[in-house]
Formats: structure tokens, C-alpha cells, sequence
């Protein structure tokens, strides 16, 4: 293929191919996300084509990564600050109480 080829041939099939690579490697979707990637890739055919409009499917596809995107983050702020409780909660019971005489 020549460089104007595979370039076209890029150029066609790359929302195919990010939609899929992102479906593959994104750990965790929430059925909101995975509603949009799967309304996405109704859009798409078989030969990488996108119906609507490659500026409509680019838009929706940076809204969808975007919404995992602050997803992801709130549940990983969510998880550190409980682990921080817990640590915190766990440090204020090892120590001893003021006025309290060892044995």
C-alpha cells in the first residue's frame, strides 16, 4: 500500500477502531457509558464507515470517554477517602486515652 492508502484506510476505519479498542480496555463501564458506546457503534458498519457523520460520532465518542473519565475518578476519590476513615479510625483506637494508667 502506498502512503496515501493506508492513510484513507486510516482515515476510514478509525472510529471502528477506538470505539472497539476502548470497549476492549476500559475496565469498568457504567450502563450509562456503555448505553452511548453501544448507541456509538450501531453508527459504524462493517467496513468502518460511520453513519450521521464523522464529526457528530467523534463528539459523542470524546462525551462517552469523558463520562468514564469523571466516573472512574469519583469512584477512586471515593475509595481513597474511605480508606482514609478507616485508617484514621483505626489509628484513633490503638491510641491510649489521656488519663488512663498502664497496667
Amino acid at each position: 500500500m502506498t502512503a496515501p492508502e493506508v492513510f484513507a484506510y486510516y482515515k476510514r476505519t478509525a472510529p471502528f477502531y477506538d470505539l472497539q479498542f476502548f470497549l476492549q480496555h476500559a475496565t469498568t463501564l457504567s450502563p450509562d457509558v456503555r448505553a452511548r458506546l453501544d448507541a456509538l457503534a450501531t453508527r459504524v458498519d462493517a467496513s468502518g464507515r460511520v453513519q450521521g457523520g464523522r464529526a457528530a460520532f467523534h463528539s459523542e465518542y470524546v462525551k462517552a470517554q469523558d463520562a468514564w473519565r469523571r466516573g472512574n475518578l469519583a469512584a477512586e476519590y471515593a475509595a481513597k477517602r474511605a480508606a482514609a476513615k478507616l485508617a484514621k479510625a483505626a489509628k484513633r483506637a490503638t491510641k491510649k486515652k489521656k488519663g488512663s494508667k498502664a497496667a
